[in-house]
């Protein structure tokens, strides 16, 4: 099948495009996916902002867990990490912070701050995003790199209740910079698509946790991949005849006469980033003539805050025909899979849970055809949670998968 990589001058960052198939009939289209891989590895310092939720409904286990992750977080910080806790109930507040660790001591106080943290009423989520970018932003100005952690188990209730509003407000807190939000949520009762449109808009993470022993786990991983990472505003800029049409699923894109940009983020240390799409030819495209893509990858250099370029790739050539040629299988699974999850976040954010199941079945044949047993055995689970009614549940872990799979995470 046609396959065309490069890798920048600084030698960190490899592309590799390859379709679905090596021809395209007039008005059919073909499946392709772009690999992106980090081949460098860093540590860099960290800007953290950790939101943690401590209304009534975090009581018991929920505050234990969320303590006893943020205080094991605290261990793994280097000396130029800086570090901020905000708490939120009806108001967020700054706790802790912003810190840049210089010691033991600095880290011991943090600690106590952490363990201290007492239950409040209300949940104001509004107030507590714009806190978080608010010091994160700050944090960013002294170097590092900035992520802010958010942990809730319920819905909002104080100040800004509206899901698109808050969004809209995170927005406006943001501004210019890029700040990804790992959005966690715990338990049942939080809004799974308020949540996930937080990752997405920022280009983070969402997790749904129901064994609370995995918290801790899964904060030490988000904040040590921002601690690894080798590029910012990552972009690859695709290059194709203005007449083809190019589909990207599961991210921000634009097209521009014969250019597609698409935006990929932060990268890290060892990290592949999959992004599928398809080219679509129209009806009136000549037989036999040959459709050339070519690409390049550009991104900021986290270590030395310059920009790297990559020359352009060499062409990547489909031929437009009816005969039928080659098909990868493992490009046309792997596409779908991501297809189907952009579905899966429409079905959560609309709860149409019947849709979901249908988008959930695609994505369990596709996983089964990629021989991917792991990932079809947490399909299948999610399945059959939706289907014998456990819509609480189901939908938090559909979300989550749905989010890792349309951004080629999974």
């Amino acid at each position: 099948m046609p396959s065309v990589s490069l890798t920048d001058p600084l030698q960190q960052v490899r592309v590799e495009l390859s379709t679905a198939a090596d021809s395209v009939p007039p008005g059919g289209s073909t499946e392709f996916l772009a690999r992106i891989v980090s081949l460098a590895t860093v540590r860099q310092r960290l800007a953290l902002a950790v939101a943690i939720d401590v209304s009534p409904s975090m009581d018991g286990e929920r505050i234990f867990f969320a303590k006893y992750a943020l205080i094991n977080l605290l261990d793994k910080l280097e000396p130029g990490d800086t570090i901020a806790v905000i708490a939120f109930c009806r108001r967020a507040t700054v706790v802790y912070g912003p810190k840049t660790i210089e010691s033991g001591d600095d880290i011991m106080e943090a600690k106590r701050v952490v363990a201290r943290l007492k239950l409040c009423p209300g949940t104001n989520i509004a107030d507590a995003l714009e806190k978080s970018v608010a010091v994160a932003k700050e944090m960013v100005q002294k170097g590092g790199v900035a992520r802010v952690i958010f942990l809730t188990d319920g819905q909002p209730t104080v100040g800004e209740k509206k899901p698109e509003k808050i969004i809209e407000r995170l927005y406006r807190a943001l501004g210019e910079e890029e700040i990804p939000i790992v959005a966690i949520g715990i338990g049942r009762e939080y809004n799974e698509a308020l949540l996930l449109e937080i990752a997405e808009s920022t280009n983070g993470s969402l997790e749904h946790i129901s064994d609370l022993l995995e918290l801790d786990k899964f904060i030490a991983q988000e904040a040590m991949k921002a601690a690894q990472v080798v590029a910012k505003n990552v972009q690859l800029t695709l290059r194709h005849p203005h007449w083809l049409k190019v589909e990207v699923y599961g991210r921000k894109h634009r097209t521009i006469r014969d250019q597609t940009i698409i935006d990929i983020g932060y990268l890290s240390s060892g990290e592949v980033i999959d992004v599928g799409g398809a080219f679509r030819v129209p009806e009136e495209a000549r037989e036999d003539s040959v459709i050339e893509v070519r690409f390049k990858v550009k991104y900021i250099d986290q270590s030395r805050g310059i920009p790297v370029e990559s020359a352009e790739s060499d062409p990547l050539k489909l031929r437009v025909s009816r005969t039928v040629g080659r098909v990868d299988e493992f490009v046309r699974y792997k596409v779908n899979l991501m297809r189907a999850s952009v579905g899966l976040k429409d079905a959560i954010r609309t709860r149409d849970y019947r849709k979901a199941v249908e988008y959930l079945r695609v994505i369990a044949e596709g996983t089964l055809s990629l021989g991917d047993l792991n990932l079809r055995e947490k399909t299948v689970d999610i399945l059959e949670m939706l289907e014998r009614g456990e819509v609480e549940e189901g939908a938090r872990r559909a979300a989550s998968l749905a989010h890792k799979l349309s951004k080629g995470e999974e």
